[in-house]
């Protein structure tokens, strides 16, 4: 946390709890991000995607909310909200609804949503790849559909597409050292 604020990158809390460890270690920046974890099964029609309720990381909407409340009192003055071609644009549309309530509720400047590494990719041969092109127009809708009625319609959209970006190459060089 300490490297990333003097670097100025952006610091991404995975649970409440961290918020006490950033204030400690670091301090709180004036733009932080929090990562969703909606619960639950995740599913489309009868296909069921992910059970984001067995994620590690990611907080509830309640824990979201109250995380930003406390945040914007420390000093945060803006924020973020983290295998199929509609998954993306599907999930996409639960962040942005989401950053919509929680800027109603604290207040906060929504500066940007990251909308996480969702992207897939065929783990198989016999397993068709994502259209990024098909993914990026259904998340273009979603914005356009539920941010922009809203008056969001400037907030940044940023990825993680580690894994969709780099996976074939097959390297994977992470550590997580906190944990929910």
């Amino acid at each position: 946390y300490q490297k990333a604020k003097e670097l100025g990158a952006f610091i991404n809390l995975d649970d409440i709890t961290h918020i006490d460890f950033l204030e400690e270690v670091a301090g709180i920046p004036e733009t932080i991000c929090c990562r969703y974890n909606p619960g639950g099964v995740f599913q489309m029609g009868t296909d069921i995607m992910d059970n984001t309720g067995d994620a590690k990381y990611g907080m509830t909407k309640e824990q979201l909310i109250e995380a930003f409340k406390r945040l914007k009192k420390l000093g945060a003055k803006r924020a973020s909200n983290t295998v199929t071609n509609e998954y993306y644009p599907t999930l996409a549309g639960i962040l942005f609804e989401l950053a919509v309530e929680v800027q109603k509720e604290t207040g906060v400047e929504i500066a940007f949503v990251n909308l996480s590494g969702g992207v897939g990719i065929p783990y198989t041969p016999d397993k068709e790849p994502n259209d990024i092109a098909v993914i990026g127009e259904g998340v273009r809708q979603k914005f356009e559909e539920i941010m922009v009625p809203a008056g969001l319609g400037d907030v940044a959209i940023f990825t993680e597409l580690g894994r969709f970006m780099l996976a074939r190459y097959g390297a994977l060089i992470a550590k997580a050292i906190h944990e929910k």
